[in-house]
């Protein structure tokens, strides 16, 4: 993700590194699935995760803000579990990172 700032004639940019892992996950039922999301900025305080499920809409999970007390925020790192898998979890997930305004 490449973030711009312009005032005036001048601007500054910066990269936002986003990384989910794994990458790709197969899993039989019942096992326990982990997806990791981290970013590279503490400023950008809010980590959310999504499930697309085959021929559906995106649909939002969940997110975390790391301004909450019992979050630690060194890592900037949210972990989704699930800790029984089905049939119904097998789907593309994605995470994504905000700022607070």
């Amino acid at each position: 993700i490449l973030t711009c700032f312009f005032n005036g004639l001048t601007g500054l940019c910066m990269m936002l590194h986003v990384t989910q892992t794994p990458t790709d996950l197969f899993l039989v039922s019942g096992a326990t699935m982990n997806l990791t999301c981290s970013h590279n900025d503490k400023s950008y305080d809010k980590i959310y995760w999504y499930q697309q499920s085959n021929g559906q809409n995106l649909e939002h999970l969940g997110f975390l803000s790391f301004k909450q007390p019992l979050v630690d925020r060194e890592g900037f790192t949210i972990t989704g579990d699930i800790s029984t898998v089905t049939s119904e979890d097998s789907a593309m997930y994605f995470c994504a990172v905000s700022d607070t305004v």
